[in-house]
Formats: structure tokens, C-alpha cells, sequence
């Protein structure tokens, strides 16, 4: 609306001073070399004057008003979504594609603090279409929303890997994610996928073939990393020092960083 008001702003002007043929500072010379103009003839000119120096004054600060919902250009939007014990990042892409990586915290038995704070979240947002939805590993903390997600949002596709074959929660989201025909995809180490032009997402972690138990499933996470223009962010899920050791020959230098086991020290 801004650049609307600033691109207009001319020809409005223009249109608002314009008498006859006239410009204004022809209009003005005019009136200058006219010594004989009346008071009388004078005060129209002047009211005139006002009635525009307000005008403009209204469209700058229509302008003001609307700046911050102004946007710059394309950019990409991380947000980190406070499920507390847990994790959940929401990502928009420059071309408007929405992605959901984890889903935050089963607090006990169907109360989901992740689906009470994600869900929510994306419907104040008014996003009803996902996608893509990412499980970095089938752990409680990570899983609740991604349910809530898969069962009652429109999800195009979903992303996890295939190292927990055992894994009862694996095999829910699995579950979840056939019964409404969405699309499943397995990731593995030294994959590279393009997002959308200019955004891609790295995947460092876990190697194909490797197959991990609901105990040490932490070590089994997805650690990606997404990288759009000069800013890199690294995600790397729960993974605890034996699985981090064989990541470190990648590019890990990041801009942001989502720190393992969501910070936890336990």
C-alpha cells in the first residue's frame, strides 16, 4: 500500500493542481507577476494550498500507518515455537511454502502441549495447508502436533527417515500420514533438495542403512541444514554426542542454530 500511495502520489497531485493547461508553478508564477490580484481573488489560491499541504500530509501518514506490514522483498521466516520440553520450528519460504519441522511435547495421555500451542499457532495465521511436515525422530517431545497435523491439516508432504523401523511412534506417524493419502518421503545423509529456487535443504544425518531403537532414537535424528542466500540454520534435532561426532567433516558453520536436544542438559 505504501509503494501504491508513493507511485500515485504524483499523478494525484497533478490532478489536484493542475488549472487548464497549467502547472502549478506556472499557475504560481502567475499570480506573482499579477500585482493587482485582490485579497479576494487571493484567498481561494490560498485555501486551495491548504486543502492540498493536507491532503499530503494524511497520504504520508496513511503511509507511516502501514509501514511495518510492509514487505521488503522476498525473505524467509524461521519460528521457533515455545512447546516447552520439546521442539518445534515453523519455516515460510520466500515463494509462501509453509513447513513444519517437529511438533513439540505429549505432556501425558492425549493432552498435547505441542498441539495446543502449534495447531493453534498456524490457525491464527490462517494457515490450513502444510507443505511439508518434518519428524527429525519419533520421540514424544517432537510428535505431538506433527499428529495433529498429519490428522487434521491439509499436508502435502511428509518427511522422516528410515532408521526407526521399531519404533512404535514411527509407525503411528506412518499410519497417520497413509490414512490421509499424504505422501511420505525418506531422507537420508547427503541428500540435497532444493525447496524452491535460491532455498535448498541439506540433509547431514542419519546414514542410510543405520537402524536405531526407541532408547536411542536421538541419535538417529534428522539434522538439516536449510540455506538461503548468505544465512544458513542449522537444525539438528536430539542427537547427543556419538552421532554428532560423524557430522563433523560438513559444513556446520551457521548463522542460526537450533542446538541438540533443544538445549536440554539432560
Amino acid at each position: 500500500l505504501f509503494y501504491l500511495i508513493l507511485f500515485c502520489l504524483p499523478f494525484w497531485v497533478k490532478a489536484q493542481v493542475v488549472v487548464g493547461k497549467q502547472g502549478m508553478g506556472e499557475l504560481l508564477d502567475g499570480l506573482l507577476a499579477d500585482k493587482s490580484l485582490s485579497e479576494e481573488e487571493a484567498l481561494p489560491i490560498e485555501k486551495d494550498k491548504g486543502r492540498i499541504c493536507g491532503s499530503l500530509l494524511c497520504l504520508l501518514l496513511v503511509g507511516m500507518l502501514f509501514l511495518p506490514n510492509v514487505s521488503w522483498g522476498h525473505r524467509l521466516e524461521v519460528v521457533f515455537l515455545d512447546v516447552g520440553q520439546g521442539s518445534s520450528a515453523f519455516i515460510v519460504t520466500p515463494e509462501k511454502k509453509y513447513i513444519l519441522i517437529d511438533g513439540g511435547d505429549q505432556v501425558s495421555g492425549d493432552d498435547y502441549l505441542g498441539e495446543r500451542v502449534v495447531l493453534p499457532y498456524l490457525k491464527q495465521r490462517g494457515i490450513t495447508t502444510l507443505d511439508a511436515v518434518i519428524n527429525t525422530h519419533p520421540h514424544s517431545d517432537h510428535t505431538a502436533a506433527i499428529k495433529g497435523a498429519l490428522a487434521y491439516l491439509d499436508v502435502k508432504l511428509f518427511i522422516t527417515s528410515e532408521v526407526f523401523p521399531e519404533v512404535e511412534e514411527q509407525q503411528l506417524l506412518l499410519t497417520l500420514a497413509a490414512e490421509r493419502n499424504i505422501p511420505i518421503s525418506f531422507v537420508r545423509q547427503g541428500q540435497r533438495i532444493t525447496v524452491e529456487p535460491g532455498l535448498t535443504m541439506e540433509v547431514f544425518y542419519p546414514v542410510a542403512g543405520e537402524h536405531y531403537l526407541e532408547d536411542d532414537a536421538n541419535n538417529g535424528s534428522l539434522v538439516l541444514k536449510l540455506t538461503y542466500g548468505d544465512v544458513d540454520i542449522l537444525l539438528t534435532g536430539d542427537n547427543e554426542n556419538p552421532s554428532l561426532a560423524e557430522i563433523t567433516d560438513f559444513p556446520l558453520q551457521s548463522e542460526i542454530l537450533l542446538l541438540p536436544h533443544h538445549g536440554s542438559n539432560g
